[in-house]
């Protein structure tokens, strides 16, 4: 069966950054599931101005983005420093001082190297002049920060998201909705059961590794039990004769019996009905 590296949900800005990123990895078979049909994917994305608010230190930094903007009457001499601090100021002010310290660090650290990035990939950027500027003199004035969005705004950005992954050699899945994460007898997630034309599908771990299920020799039993609600959870663990059962706050209290069976799926069967 075929095997895939990474499964990114959706296929909007981020979804297909993250699955170019993948293959510029190393990882061999990367797939994108898109809930929507080829002619209205793209998500959020697609009808977004296709902006980019990015920390950054002068004007020749944006000018690495969208070198033709220097052409442009006005551009240069409008264009302000938008420091980190100033982006972390904004971004408390905006969120009421509810915004997450690391996870704001990790944003705006990484604003313009991820957008230097996109540029690198195929990405093209232009002034984003009807999302804000406003003419003073000959002088364009911005927003802080509000200056750079993908050619075409947020059309452009999913098309030329799209045509990268493809040269890239991203597989992209349509009218393929994920209805939930999968995971092993671990508890490690291992792959998403989708919905699509056909129907409801197996778990697609399970297209990832056939791993027969073996006893540890000193471990003939496996115990299983459940916990019930709407929908049911099974736990097993491979235990000997006299094992002692100790309460991780894993596994429920009621456990309904001990199965001898040389396969889990069995116990599973046998506990589940």
């Amino acid at each position: 069966m075929a095997a895939y590296d990474v499964i990114v949900i959706g296929a909007g800005n981020a979804a297909l950054a993250a699955a170019v990123a993948a293959r510029d990895a190393g990882a061999e078979r990367v797939l994108v599931l898109e809930k929507a049909s080829e002619e209205l994917r793209g998500g959020n994305t697609h009808y977004s101005g296709g902006l980019l608010r990015i920390a950054f230190n002068g004007v020749e930094e944006i000018l690495r983005l969208m070198p033709k903007a220097r052409e442009l009457p006005g551009f240069v001499e409008g264009v302000e420093a938008y420091p980190a601090a100033a982006f972390l100021a904004d971004l408390r002010r905006m969120t009421a001082n509810r915004t997450d310290p690391e996870l704001a660090e990790i944003l705006i650290a990484n604003s313009y190297a991820t957008a230097s990035w996109m540029a690198e990939t195929g990405i093209r950027f232009e002034p984003a002049i009807s999302l804000g500027a406003v003419r003073v003199g000959g002088v364009i004035k911005w927003p802080k920060g509000a200056i750079v969005r993908a050619v075409n705004e947020g059309v452009g950005l999913s098309r030329m998201w799209f045509v990268i992954a493809q040269r890239k050699g991203a597989e992209v899945r349509y009218r393929s909705a994920v209805l939930r994460l999968t995971q092993d007898s671990r508890g490690q997630v291992c792959g998403v059961t989708i919905r699509d034309p056909h129907g409801i599908h197996k778990p697609i771990w399970d297209q990832f590794k056939e791993e027969p299920f073996e006893l540890p020799p000193d471990k003939p039993l496996t115990l299983a039990s459940y916990a019930a609600g709407p929908e049911k959870v099974a736990y097993v663990e491979n235990v000997a004769v006299a094992d002692r059962l100790v309460d991780n706050g894993d596994q429920p209290h009621a456990i309904d019996r001990y199965l001898n069976t040389r396969q889990t799926g069995s116990a599973l069967g046998d506990v589940l009905g």
